[in-house]
């Protein structure tokens, strides 16, 4: 106890549990945290059930509560337009665009190779994610195994990758040798993956530009469930395009767009109450 003493004076406090008497700092792991560690536990003991190491998976049946979500307001039809008119002249318009019409996570979106992507038939399959872990720019897999999926592409959404892609051959030419290719839709003008925190702080700029409200990258995946949701999609079909795992878990984390579509629902029997 004397040393830690010594670090408390020193600026550096000793840790609360080894205090006297002791204290709790209350930095706890976030549920999200949580919930991850236990996908990953999932996972690996699956692999030892499909080794035949294990006769069944004792995480499968656990159920983590979901005790936090964090709060989030989505954009509004007339926000997202304001901010894709404002992004329009932008080299990446089309990530904006597919992001919050498809409702892709910022990983899923950086991702996408033109390999994902058919044209013609208008699909665009989600297979992987970027992510920067341990100090690297990694291509791994998505976030769960209902997360890998195909989506259907609105006309207007693949006329701008076709855009994209012509943009694309133009900056492809314009590096030259420098150019290293990856096949993805959205790299650097290099043709490199995209630094997943670069694309945070220019969407904050383009929403001071388009003058809309600061949301996170990810709120635009909630923005396009909520905006398809107040267009009367049912949950089961919004389940699909995001790639949750079930209804009840799309309905738990757009409560407040069920809560608004619940509200307009019962507002029609108002007439019972006319004089």
């Amino acid at each position: 106890m004397k040393k830690d003493a010594k670090r408390v004076e020193r600026g550096r406090p000793a840790r609360c549990c080894a205090m006297s008497p002791r204290q709790c700092c209350q930095a706890f792991l976030s549920d999200g945290s949580i919930r991850y560690a236990h996908r990953l536990l999932r996972a690996a003991l699956q692999d030892a059930v499909t080794e035949e190491l294990l006769a069944s998976n004792p995480a499968k049946a656990l159920r983590i509560s979901h005790r936090y979500r964090p709060k989030f307001t989505p954009w509004t039809a007339d926000e997202a337009r304001r901010f894709l008119k404002a992004a329009r002249d932008n080299r990446w318009y089309a990530l904006y665009s597919v992001a919050l019409a498809l409702g892709l996570r910022r990983g899923e979106a950086l991702a996408l190779r033109w390999v994902d992507v058919d044209l013609v038939d208008n699909v665009l399959r989600v297979r992987q994610s970027l992510q920067r872990t341990g100090g690297e720019l990694r291509f791994g897999p998505v976030k769960t195994d209902g997360s890998e999926r195909a989506v259907a592409l609105p006309p207007s959404l693949v006329d701008v990758l076709r855009g994209h892609r012509a943009l694309q051959r133009t900056e492809r030419e314009a590096a030259g040798d420098r150019w290293q290719e990856h096949g993805l839709l959205f790299t650097t003008k290099i043709g490199t993956p995209i630094e997943p925190r670069n694309i945070n702080r220019h969407f904050e700029q383009l929403c001071e530009r388009a003058g809309v409200r600061r949301i996170r990258v990810h709120d635009l995946r909630h923005s396009c469930a909520t905006l398809l949701y107040d267009q009367g999609v049912p949950l089961e079909r919004i389940q699909d395009v995001l790639g949750h795992s079930s209804p009840t878990v799309t309905k738990s984390i757009y409560v407040e767009a069920t809560r608004r579509v619940q509200q307009d629902a019962v507002d029609r029997l108002g007439f019972l109450f006319d004089a």
